[in-house]
């Protein structure tokens, strides 16, 4: 599998990058959404900091992610080797997000919405949060796809890089599952087993022991029976 340009931003300085390009967006976004919707259940209770809350957290969204788009846009951007349609619609959707943010800056501050009533102001302000949001998850489900699905083929070193990642992989697989030569697997049902097999000195070691005993007890029985013909002789 090919990482996409999307993915390895998030790699970058980790775990920075990661919280920065995706924790950080995606739980002001939702912060917002829930303020939100407790603003307008209890929009008629005295004290309702929900509203407030709202407005903070959308103010650090957008400013946040405009820092974002410009470092992307400033200094990741001008390095990247595009990997494919796919790749580019990942990092395009992404730097997308900076309409609905900046639409969203401008309605707290009160560039855009003075003259709207309060039900067209949080129409409007969910919406463009529905938006960033659409746009951002957009940007990490076509980053985490296989640019080579999109119809990317990699350098031949790139590829030939992965090919013998994947040959080492395959041999650790077999080396932990404790895999014998197939001249061994042969002979498990036989009587003996070549040299190199593993576990064979063992056995070695084992029939050697049993021999010994074997010969050993024999040499005393030979003795014994030597010692009884010579007391019939003596008689």
């Amino acid at each position: 599998m090919v990482m996409s340009n999307y993915m390895d931003l998030l790699g970058m300085y980790a775990p920075w990058f990661l919280i920065l390009f995706m924790v950080v967006p995606m739980t002001l976004a939702e912060l917002v959404l829930c303020s939100e919707i407790f603003s307008l259940l209890n929009k008629e209770k005295a004290g309702n900091s929900w509203p407030g809350l709202r407005k903070g957290a959308s103010i650090c969204l957008s400013i946040i992610f405009i820092f974002l788009f410009i470092y992307l846009v400033v200094a990741y951007i001008p390095t990247v080797a595009w990997k494919g349609p796919l790749d580019r619609l990942s990092i395009y959707s992404f730097l997308a997000a900076i309409i609905p943010a900046v639409y969203l800056l401008f309605i707290e501050i009160g560039i855009v919405g003075k003259a709207w009533n309060e039900h067209t102001k949080v129409v409007r302000h969910v919406l463009t949060v529905f938006l960033f949001v659409a746009l951002t998850h957009l940007a990490m489900v076509f980053g985490m796809i296989d640019p080579q699905l999109g119809g990317y083929v990699p350098p031949q070193g790139q590829m030939n890089m992965h090919m013998n990642m994947n040959g080492n992989s395959q041999g650790h697989m077999h080396m932990n599952g404790n895999q014998m030569p197939s001249d061994c697997q042969g002979q498990m049902n036989g009587s003996q087993m070549p040299d190199n097999c593993p576990g064979n000195a063992d056995n070695h070691m084992q029939g050697n022991g049993n021999m010994q005993m074997n010969g050993n007890n024999q040499s005393m029985s030979g003795q014994h029976n030597g010692h009884e013909m010579n007391m019939e002789n003596n008689k």
